[in-house]
């Protein structure tokens, strides 16, 4: 954890976990703008998806947009 943030495991994270871990909502959605699939991508070393950091670090508007643009909640 670094300044009360999950870091754990995303070490391989990409550009959309990142925004998610940060709650940076205006990224994000550029992001998937761009790539809708990165809703779904798997970060490289857990597996983990943007949706599980975002709830992990309690960014609720990174968390709504992706369920907002049909990010698996399971």
């Amino acid at each position: 954890v670094l300044g009360g943030v999950m870091y754990a495991g995303c070490g391989m994270a990409g550009p959309a976990h990142l925004a998610a871990i940060v709650n940076d909502a205006v990224g994000l959605r550029a992001l998937l703008d761009g790539d809708p699939r990165l809703t779904e991508a798997e970060d490289w070393s857990s597996l983990r998806r943007p949706l599980h950091y975002a709830c992990a670090n309690g960014c609720v508007e990174a968390a709504e947009l992706l369920l907002d643009r049909g990010a698996k909640c399971t």
